[in-house]
């Protein structure tokens, strides 16, 4: 029976990786609390080294699935404890673990950043071009692993719900507490349900160890107009004005702000008023249990 590590296990994504496959291997989780009471469990923070250390000493794992980090509420850390968490956390795992363990690192489509604003679509070949710190630390991130890991999974995650986990979702429709949709609604959108990526996790775990980076999605398109329902509120309103009147009152908008954070916004203000679709050449459409790639 393979020997597995979840990090972040008290989170939204690692618990759930943990609840589905813990009969299945010899499973560990890794976290600064153990809210859900797990089995097996490692009390520790990644960016204590030393610590680490101690509670990884004489431990060996055949697959290590790394989804501990900073992903939400940005704005209430600074830029070192976003570094500090996701890279420097990483990087300390990564030194202390064996280079042939089969990591799985969770990535996100902001790395991709400026580009979102000149491709329709994002591939997975399409241009790195970060631009918040959240992003230039995953970044970071995975070009250590790639630099020190023999083996190495790196999935760049489309925003991922649940029915009980929606804040990433919300973001492309909520302002003020009130749910809005522009022109009609008709933005098109790529997102990842919960269980389509634990059908990816599933699937990785039970093949050969593939070193590649991969956009996931969960295959679905949603439409502007359907994340309220997506999110169970049915008190959403319409502005209906012309989509070229609202790109003109952001561009003024923005003549208010610095470059850098001029280009946060804009990027921002782009998720909400055009199409955001990312192409993933795995195939996990919940209608097709098979999955692809090229």
């Amino acid at each position: 029976m393979k020997t597995v590590l979840i990090t972040g296990v008290s989170g939204l994504i690692g618990s759930k990786v943990y609840n589905l496959f813990y009969k299945n291997y010899n499973l560990y989780g890794l976290d600064m609390s153990n809210t859900y009471n797990f089995k097996n469990f490692i009390k520790c923070d990644l960016r204590q080294k030393d610590k680490l250390k101690s509670k990884l000493k004489n431990r060996k794992f055949d697959i290590v699935i790394h989804t501990a980090g900073l992903a939400h509420n940005f704005n209430n850390y600074s830029k070192e404890e976003i570094y500090q968490s996701n890279f420097n956390a990483t990087k300390n795992l990564i030194e202390l673990i064996d280079k042939e363990t089969y990591l799985i690192f969770l990535s996100t489509i902001g790395v991709y950043g400026k580009s979102i604003l000149d491709n329709e679509i994002i591939l997975e070949s399409t241009a790195v071009n970060p631009i918040d710190d959240y992003s230039k630390s995953k970044v970071l991130a995975e070009n250590f692993i790639k630099l020190v890991m023999k083996n190495s999974l790196i999935l760049r995650c489309s925003p991922i719900f649940s029915d009980e986990f929606l804040v990433d979702i919300k973001k492309r429709v909520l302002y003020n507490n009130l749910f809005y949709v522009t022109f009609g609604g008709n933005q098109l959108h790529n997102f990842c349900h919960i269980s389509n990526f634990l059908n990816i996790i599933k699937y990785f775990l039970s093949t050969k160890p593939i070193t590649k980076t991969f956009n996931v999605t969960d295959g679905n398109i949603y439409k502007s107009k359907e994340i309220p329902k997506l999110v169970k509120n049915t008190k959403s309103f319409r502005i209906n004005l012309p989509l070229f009147l609202i790109k003109l009152i952001s561009k003024l908008y923005l003549i208010f702000f610095f470059s850098k954070k001029k280009l946060i916004l804009k990027i921002k203000f782009h998720k909400v008023l055009c199409n955001n679709l990312v192409y993933s050449s795995l195939d996990c459409n919940p209608n097709n249990k098979k999955i692809n790639f090229e």
